[in-house]
């Protein structure tokens, strides 16, 4: 998507609403004959907006970056992510709704948010065999996540991450270093934007073989 672009108000045309477009961008995809795949570009917008027509806008939460994948194998390593050796790709994970519990510790506070669905993005010319193999596996799964901050620390703990298809064999994980955050009510972590970096691993796994890479990234996390 290219140019000058914004969102607007239907009912008010003319009048732009502030928005982030939180999809890669170029965003690459891949259909196999037959098939038939929603592309969209995700933004988002503090209020209640959804539209979904080659575009999705909401208001709720995302996790967006760039994973850095590791100089894994050699010249001749023929395994299923040997494309990404020493790539960078852009991803997006968007939720348009979420269900906030808040669990309360001794001495820590613990706020736990279950996703709807979520779309599964990723950019970059190198990221083939994500879009083949491990898109299709883990779109569409709801994700869970766990932030815990301490009274008397101003850091975020953030669980490890996980998206994973166990019926198909197919996991990303990002385990994000605890990050500075607020606490909001009664002291439990706030819900607002953070910043982190951490660790990512993509895999693909069976009886047979397993196929996996491991990368550093950073990027947003909007837990609601």
């Amino acid at each position: 998507m290219t140019g000058s672009w914004h969102v607007g108000r239907t009912d008010a045309p003319g009048q732009p609403v502030p928005a982030t477009l939180v999809s890669p961008n170029p965003m690459s995809f891949t259909v196999g004959e037959g098939q038939t795949r929603p592309v969209r570009f995700l933004f988002k917008v503090a209020g209640d907006a959804t539209a979904d027509v080659g575009f999705s806008v909401d208001h709720c939460g995302w996790i967006s970056g760039s994973i850095e994948f590791e100089q894994m194998g050699g010249p001749q390593d023929t395994s299923l992510f040997a494309s990404l050796r020493g790539t960078t790709v852009p991803f997006v994970i968007s939720f348009a709704s979420s269900t906030v519990t808040r669990v309360p510790g001794s001495g820590e506070k613990r706020v736990e948010v279950v996703t709807s669905p979520v779309p599964l993005q990723f950019g970059g010319t190198a990221s083939d065999a994500l879009q083949s193999r491990v898109v299709p596996a883990l779109e569409g799964l709801p994700l869970v996540l766990r932030m815990t901050r301490t009274p008397f620390n101003s850091e975020v703990e953030i669980e490890p991450i996980r998206l994973e298809n166990m019926e198909m064999g197919t996991r990303l994980g990002i385990e994000a270093e605890p990050v500075d955050g607020a606490g909001g009510s009664e002291g439990y972590p706030a819900l607002q934007p953070l910043v982190f970096e951490g660790f990512f691993d993509v895999m693909r796994y069976g009886p047979e073989r397993s196929d996996v890479a491991f990368g550093r990234g950073h990027g947003g996390l909007a837990p609601q």
